[in-house]
């Protein structure tokens, strides 16, 4: 689960979290090998680690949402979308979602916390 925070300790309210499903992540991984290692930050998470990243990693995981969905996610013909395979679109809806948390940590200067399953 992904949530904007200060740092480790900061409890503050928690209702921007964003789920990272595993078949998205197996999804991902299954990719081809150029993708893996551009996208490493993000395809490599372990779901069982918690994981604080830096401001240069925030903006390395904006980079990475805008890698991933002009991959595969039809930016240059946004009505395919509708009709693409469920993986697809929820692929697309968590790049959005995490796109935005990104931006908004930035602007907020604040940081992205990865909370796994530990």
């Amino acid at each position: 689960m992904f949530l904007i925070r200060n740092d480790l300790i900061d409890i503050s309210d928690q209702e921007g979290t964003l789920i990272y499903p595993d078949r998205l992540q197996i999804f991902l991984s299954q990719d081809t090998e150029v993708i893996k290692h551009r996208c490493a930050l993000l395809i490599q998470l372990d779901e069982y680690e918690d994981k604080l990243f830096k401001p240069t990693e925030v903006l390395e995981l904006l980079g990475i949402c805008e890698v991933l969905s002009h991959r595969h996610c039809f930016p240059h013909e946004p009505w395919r979308l509708k009709s693409a395979d469920p993986l697809i679109q929820d692929l697309h809806y968590f790049l959005q979602k995490l796109k935005g948390m990104c931006i908004q940590a930035v602007y907020q200067d604040r940081l992205i916390f990865f909370l796994g399953l530990s």
